[in-house]
């Protein structure tokens, strides 16, 4: 019994983790999340302590449930102070590190559909939380941290900062001036004398695989790149960032993420970067994705990209809206996901071929206009050219006037299997059921339907509008044979909207399943005798309703179901 006790006893004292050789160590230190939880390590053991200073991988986040504004700068003055000593650690390689992270700014679950900055600013700042560190993060220390990448990342690269203080300064005065330009019109005051801002420089190292920076609308510089300057880059993503095109600096940036630079690069996002005036990209053959988002000041865009399979270009306003293709140029052979906002208003034939996209989205149109209105007259166009979509996904703005329906012009579109379309009824609450039933009955083919509708809560009562004609046209037959799945989203329980439910029951032999979601604002906005006589009275067929879900049960606004389910029934 003693001797087991004493097998035992010198069995724990035996610490076999640190028998392990430095390369395990290092790669389990790899695995830790954070670089605090690296440097605790050095308490488990004397052997551990000198492998802190040589972690391949270093991660600083902000936590995002305390958003303790006094750790923030702490965790910034650490950033600063671990890369210090990793540059004077001896050795020329001991410095590497094969993931550097540095996350600064606050985030939420519910922010990463969106990443970590609104849309539209809240106040003066771009992001949800209130960040009070901004003032520590110096373009002078983004900088150095950018030069440390830049020598020893040899994997992955993420930077995350906030707004900085000169750009946080800037929209200060911005919103000050304005203001005061409101107030006093008829005066004139002499515009105040601007700090120059200093400048961050992009990284150009021939070592990182995969960059993504987040600048906070810091001026920056773009480096004269020579061949190679990127030799190991799949993924850059640059963010917040703001581009002097009057030193040529655009084009230098178009440069370094062209193939001389960049020969491996396979996904490539710019987005909220200001200044970038024209955007010349020769790509190589491994450009597989390219998305190009909030880019206000973008007047020329020309891509050559002979293997990018997907484009995403939004809210880039500026790109000229005219017949004339030279300022917008792409060249994607082997194109399969488009989407991009306001093609149908750029002459689009021209600006890139459309014969092999499978995946066409953010197309809009409008219900009316014929002819007269150019934007359908593109849109239709658009359409016609896509010969192979089996994806589309439509905005439709309910715009009834006298004038001719434009859903007549759209082609029959036999293969297209997933149709989305996103219905805006804000132009005087028009019913949307005639509409609808005509496009859909173009896509013959279909096997998923979503529908979601924005916009008014009075409808249309007119019997003679364009809206709800044809007369009679609930009662069509349309051929959707294939048709399995619908979403209905953003449903009012009217009777153009029930009616086109009842004709996709009519006229779907295989339809397995319809998930309608009523819209919560008609719920909580309408007068309560509206809400008590709410009936979502839609036979069931060959099959049968369930409601699911009673959100506002209990707080007393709405008793009845908000979600609907329709399943077949089973023999």
């Amino acid at each position: 019994m003693e001797m087991n006790e004493t097998a035992t006893s010198a069995a724990a004292a035996v610490d076999l983790i640190s028998e392990l050789n430095d390369d395990v160590l290092l790669r389990i230190l790899g695995l830790l999340p954070s670089a605090r939880d690296v440097a605790r390590t050095a308490v488990l053991s004397k052997r551990w302590r000198h492998l802190c200073g040589i972690a391949p991988c270093l991660r600083f986040d902000v936590s995002s449930s305390a958003r303790c504004h006094d750790a923030a700068r702490r965790l910034t003055a650490g950033v600063d102070a671990c890369l210090a000593r990793r540059r004077g650690g001896g050795a020329a390689d001991a410095a590497d590190v094969d993931v550097l992270e540095i996350s600064l700014v606050y985030t939420d679950t519910s922010e990463s559909k969106h990443g970590t900055f609104k849309r539209v600013p809240v106040g003066k700042r771009f992001y949800f939380h209130d960040h009070r560190h901004e003032a520590d993060v110096t373009p002078s220390l983004v900088d150095s941290w950018l030069r440390f990448a830049e020598r020893h990342v040899k994997g992955s690269f993420v930077l995350e900062v906030p707004l900085n203080a000169a750009a946080a300064a800037a929209l200060d005065r911005a919103e000050e001036t304005s203001t005061a330009e409101q107030d006093y019109q008829e005066e004139e005051s002499p515009a105040p004398e601007l700090e120059e801002e200093e400048v961050v420089e992009l990284p150009a190292t021939s070592r990182a695989e995969a960059m993504s920076i987040t600048l906070g609308g810091a001026n920056t510089t773009v480096p004269i790149a020579g061949a190679g300057a990127f030799h190991a880059l799949t993924d850059f993503t640059l963010c917040r960032a703001k581009i002097n095109a009057y030193d040529d600096g655009d084009l230098r940036l178009g440069h370094l993420l062209s193939s001389p630079c960049c020969p491996r690069l396979r996904r490539l996002e710019l987005r909220h970067v200001a200044g970038l005036i024209r955007l010349h990209l020769d790509a190589s053959d491994a450009l597989e994705e390219l998305r190009l988002v909030y880019l206000p000041d973008l007047l020329r865009l020309h891509v050559d990209a002979p293997g990018l399979r997907l484009l995403r270009v939004g809210h880039c306003d500026n790109l000229p809206c005219s017949g004339d293709p030279a300022p917008v140029r792409v060249s994607a052979p082997r194109l399969e996901a488009l989407a991009w906002d306001r093609l149908e208003c750029i002459a689009c034939r021209e600006v890139i071929a459309t014969a092999t996209v499978r995946h066409l989205k953010k197309i809009s149109l409008f219900s009316h206009g014929g002819d007269e209105d150019e934007t359908n007259v593109a849109a239709v166009r658009l359409l016609k050219s896509c010969t192979a979509v089996d994806h589309l996904e439509l905005r439709l703005t309910l715009r009834v006037e006298s004038s001719e329906d434009t859903t007549k012009e759209i082609p029959y579109l036999p293969t297209v299997t997933n149709l989305r379309l996103d219905v805006s009824t804000w132009w005087k609450g028009h019913t949307i059921g005639a509409t609808l039933a005509r496009i859909i009955a173009k896509c013959n083919n279909i096997k998923h339907l979503s529908i979601r509708v924005s916009g008014l809560f009075k409808v249309c009562s007119d019997p003679q509008c364009n809206c709800s004609q044809p007369e009679g046209w609930e009662d069509q037959k349309i051929q959707l044979e294939h048709l399995k799945k619908v979403e209905f989203k953003g449903f009012i329980p009217c009777d153009d909207r029930k009616s086109l439910l009842r004709l996709l029951l009519k006229n779907a032999p295989v339809l397995e399943k319809i998930n309608v979601k009523l819209n919560n604002t008609y719920i909580l906005q309408s007068p309560e005798e509206f809400r008590e006589n709410t009936n979502f009275d839609v036979p069931g067929y060959q099959g049968f309703w369930t409601p699911y879900e009673w959100k506002y049960r209990e707080c007393g606004i709405f008793y009845g179901a908000t979600k609907y389910e329709w399943t077949r029934e089973t023999n």
